[in-house]
């Protein structure tokens, strides 16, 4: 797990589709799909529910999400 794994998680929580948060985060979609495919693994939590048509947050996802954002925040404020 790395921070900008967490960061796409974030912006697929934004986005709720996988073409738009990989253009958004400058790589392939592929790319981005494995990364969240990945972080899911390595915390043992499904985020986000995939069908053909639409993406989810699942309800262990939302509170997921909510702990990744404070990582994510308090990162970028050590950075500052």
């Amino acid at each position: 797990m790395d921070l900008e794994s967490l960061r796409y998680a974030l912006t697929l929580a934004d986005e709720l589709h996988f073409g738009r948060s990989a253009a958004r985060s400058h790589i392939s979609e592929p790319q981005f799909g494995r990364r969240i495919r990945q972080l899911e693994a390595h915390i043992g939590i499904r985020i986000f529910a995939r069908t053909s048509r639409r993406v989810t947050i699942t309800t262990e996802g939302s509170e997921v999400l909510t702990r990744i954002r404070q990582i994510v925040d308090a990162m970028e404020a050590l950075r500052r």
